[in-house]
């Protein structure tokens, strides 16, 4: 039986905290500023790429069970079936949403499915090769309430939740080291113009919401969005870093001669001059 669905809104207390101080807009605060300067600090403390959920850790193990590598062979098998065998091998919790297959007319009633599936795949991960298994009966999966979650299409736009990413490395430049600059809008602008741009509520949808996070050590975008918009999202991070990470080492191969000039100009006068010292 379809257990209740988790409220988009649940996250970390401790996050919920941050963002209540950080306000709505989730900007920092410029009303209270301190008499004395503070001393530069580093931008974030916390791993690159870091992202924040409220998957407890049967959810973590599912998703991680998506990520390994498919072997999948059924020939006209019943929906219950495929759960079943997934459920085994996979050693994760597979059921499926009782009415909104019925109601989607797939009469499923958990003794015997009219659905039958036809489907191989060897090659890529147990989460590609079930999303195109489940798309050709117009349905998908969802990570909810501790299970692996096979539901309509329909109804998993319905189903959002709330992750936190850690973006530092992306908003940030090489030369700003203490974060004075971060330019969140063109993260946010390429996220919800390439990844179901119709969906996000600032374009008229109903799915999605994005808005940016700074805090102590923490530059995050929080996002709310469905379980496959949150994949995109993250493959689109993963593309990006890995796409910026060549122009980051080399602005700091073009920095490094300036650096090596202002400290033999600093030696240089600390020991007298050009001349090395006294004869």
């Amino acid at each position: 039986m379809c257990r209740a669905q988790r409220s988009p809104l649940l996250v970390p207390s401790f996050v919920l905290s941050l963002l209540l101080i950080a306000g709505p807009h989730v900007a920092r605060s410029e009303e209270a500023k301190p008499t004395e300067k503070p001393a530069p600090t580093a931008a974030v403390d916390l791993p690159e790429g870091r992202t924040i959920s409220a998957d407890t850790d049967l959810e973590k193990r599912i998703r991680a069970a998506l990520d390994e590598p498919v072997e999948m062979q059924y020939l006209d098998t019943q929906l219950g079936d495929v759960a079943r065998d997934l459920s085994l091998r996979y050693k994760i919790p597979v059921e499926y949403d009782y009415a909104s297959l019925n109601a989607a007319g797939l009469n499923v009633d958990g003794k015997g499915d009219i659905t039958l599936f036809s489907f191989q795949r060897r090659e890529g991960s147990l989460r590609s090769a079930l999303r195109l298994l489940l798309a050709t009966a117009g349905l998908t999966f969802v990570v909810r309430n501790d299970t692996l979650l096979f539901t309509t299409k329909t109804a998993a736009e319905a189903m959002t939740s709330t992750r936190i990413y850690q973006v530092h490395d992306l908003v940030v430049m090489p030369n700003d080291p203490t974060a004075a600059h971060p330019d969140f809008d063109t993260l946010v602008e390429l996220i919800t113009t390439t990844i179901l741009p119709e969906s996000w509520r600032a374009a008229g949808g109903s799915a999605g919401e994005i808005k940016s996070f700074r805090g102590p050590g923490v530059l995050a975008l929080v996002v709310t969005h469905t379980d496959a918009a949150h994949e995109q999202v993250e493959s689109l991070l993963k593309t990006l870093r890995a796409a910026r990470e060549p122009k980051v080492q080399d602005l700091q191969r073009q920095a490094k001669p300036a650096e090596d000039k202002d400290a033999a100009a600093k030696k240089a006068r600390s020991t007298g001059g050009s001349g090395g010292g006294f004869f």
